[in-house]
């Protein structure tokens, strides 16, 4: 029996929605292969599981990659995907099966496309498909062209006078309108086509028991008579198969041979319309060909890999150039799609290549995973904030040491971080407040966001931090107008943020980080020093309100260390990678 098993690959086809070619466009593929695939064995599959439908090629490696070129051509939206070769249904408690062949004269003809009035395959793919059970079904039609050569045609010829002959006792031959020239247009036309060896195969694979399998054999047998004909041929059973004997389906042995026509052959297996036969296993959404531009260089510095092709069977290996990257990247997608995994690609990617990162996650997972993705050599340059480690909690001061430069920038960051909290509820009013608060503030040594609170409670404390105002009039605000603006305004300005920062600063976690009048972390010197900072603010500990809020501070610091490096030239600046999950 000839086999395929040496170098066996077994392909998957998945249609795509809306396809309009039907069996006559297969039946075009089989005549363009027949001369192509001469001397191989090809086996065209059929399996369902669990009421979904999958239609499966079998060959060697290279004639697997002819017939994918062609049905390419016949469906560029297709896609043909390698899989195992059910070894798994080895491991079924029962499996029996069936050969089946024509009945008559293998130059008699079945049943073909033209003369169903829906598709073909309707009545077989309808009887395995209703099986709700834990069948698994198994048609195979294991085929080898058979060459036009001289030989092939003494055989045809002969099998012709042998039909001639018998005909002569078919009562129905001469009694029958019709039949003899049917008869011989029939034969004629099959004659002239490409002829096939087929081995047709109905395995069930499952654990049922015996009379059950029995049963269901035999109503997928009975949908085959569908493709018989009354005055021509039909198919009839060899073969019962079991047991040990079921390894011919893994072999893809030829077994017993019918001479099919291209024709018949594309009648029993092509790629039907979702529309007309349900439950076949097709694209959900279509690939597109990588663009010729797409940064694939394996071997480049300047690239950040995070993914490969996967277009027709192609995986290339692709990312985003860094150059790119300092345009900023946003990445979108539903909640589970992969945008926290493609960042740890590029972060992986990033210490690789001994770039500097910050890190800044609100559940906590990113950071725990990028942990374990730092390179030993790296482990030094690794600055990890975490909340909620009371023990040791990391001095951190948006307020101290900055420059005359950035005192409006960080007011104005301030203003905004509040502004979202505020939502609805943010007035004029507080905006006011809260700017000529933060100004006067960064003029005074040893502050934090816990003086917010002393500036609009503590008399005593707001004459210091007056005393070292050095704008006349954010001076003149706190010196004439704020006496004023707490009798007429406390409840519209001053007590709304109060509560505000309060809610903030009454988490000791974030009040020990907070509140210390030192800062501990330099921003500027990581970035510079192309250090790995890590931030976990994560909201299930720190509360949602706390997180953002904390979280915010950190962006503002980040920003503006950032642009404190105008002081280097361009060329000399070191990129820095800053990586927000959940940014929105």
């Amino acid at each position: 029996m000839k086999s395929i098993l040496s170098n066996m690959e077994t392909f998957l086809i998945k249609i795509p929605s809306g396809n309009d070619k039907n069996a006559k466009a297969f039946h075009e593929i089989l005549n363009q292969i027949h001369q192509t695939f001469a001397k191989d064995v090809l086996s065209f599959e059929i399996v369902s599981s669990r009421q979904n439908i999958g239609f499966y090629f079998s060959g060697s490696s290279s004639t697997c990659s002819l017939l994918a070129g062609k049905i390419y051509a016949l469906l560029p939206d297709a896609e043909i995907t390698k899989v195992p070769n059910f070894e798994k249904l080895k491991e079924a408690r029962s499996a029996i099966g069936a050969e089946i062949a024509l009945k008559k004269n293998n130059l008699l003809p079945l049943k073909t496309y033209p003369e169903f009035e829906g598709d073909s395959l309707s009545a077989v793919l309808s009887a395995i498909s209703q099986d709700v059970s834990d069948n698994t079904v198994w048609i195979q039609f294991i085929t080898k062209p058979k060459p036009d050569t001289g030989a092939h045609y003494f055989q045809m010829n002969n099998l012709k006078r042998s039909e001639k002959i018998g005909r002569g006792f078919n009562l129905k031959y001469w009694l029958k309108s019709g039949v003899a020239k049917n008869f011989d247009t029939a034969i004629n036309e099959k004659l002239n086509s490409r002829i096939f060896s087929v081995t047709v195969r109905i395995g069930l694979f499952s654990n049922q028991d015996q009379e059950k399998q029995d049963n269901s054999l035999e109503s997928i047998l009975n949908a085959f008579s569908s493709f018989n004909t009354l005055d021509f041929n039909q198919f009839k059973i060899c073969k019962k198969i079991r047991g040990s004997q079921m390894s011919v389906f893994f072999k893809r042995s030829l077994g017993k041979c019918s001479y099919l026509s291209a024709k018949e052959l594309a009648t029993l297996f092509h790629l039907p319309n979702e529309n007309e036969i349900p439950n076949i296993i097709q694209i959900l959404s279509k690939r597109r060909s990588p663009p010729k531009d797409l940064p694939c260089d394996t071997k480049s510095q300047e690239i950040s890999f995070f993914g490969k092709t996967n277009f027709r069977g192609n995986s290339v290996p692709f990312g985003i150039k860094r150059d790119d990257r300092r345009r900023h990247l946003y990445i979108l997608g539903k909640s589970g799609s992969g945008k926290s995994k493609l960042l740890e690609l590029l972060i992986k990617n990033d210490l690789e290549q001994q770039k500097g990162i910050a890190v800044l996650d609100p559940h906590g997972d990113l950071v725990d995973n990028v942990l374990k993705l730092i390179p030993e050599n790296r482990i030094d340059d690794v600055i990890l904030f975490d909340p909620s480690d009371i023990e040791h909690p990391v001095s951190f001061n948006p307020l101290e040491e900055v420059s005359e430069t950035q005192k409006m920038r960080v007011t104005i960051g301030f203003i905004e971080i509040f502004k979202k909290l505020f939502g609805s509820n943010w007035s004029p009013r507080i905006e006011h407040l809260l700017r000529y608060t933060t100004i006067a503030l960064l003029d005074s040594p040893e502050t934090s966001i816990l003086s917010i609170l002393k500036m609009l409670t503590d008399k005593q404390y707001r004459q210091f931090i007056i005393s070292n105002i050095k704008d006349s009039v954010v001076k003149n605000f706190w010196v004439n107008e704020f006496q004023g603006w707490s009798r007429t305004y406390d409840n519209e300005a001053i007590t709304p943020l109060l509560n505000k920062v309060g809610q903030f600063l009454a988490t000791d976690m974030i009040r020990n980080i907070v509140a210390q009048p030192n800062n501990k972390i330099n921003f500027r010197e990581i970035m510079d020093n192309k250090k790995i900072l890590l931030m976990k603010v994560s909201k299930g500990i720190l509360g949602e309100e706390n997180a953002s809020l904390l979280g915010s501070i950190a962006v503002t610091k980040i920003y503006q260390a950032a642009m404190s490096r105008a002081d280097v030239s361009e060329e000399k600046r070191e990129d820095f990678y800053f990586y927000v999950d959940e940014f929105q």
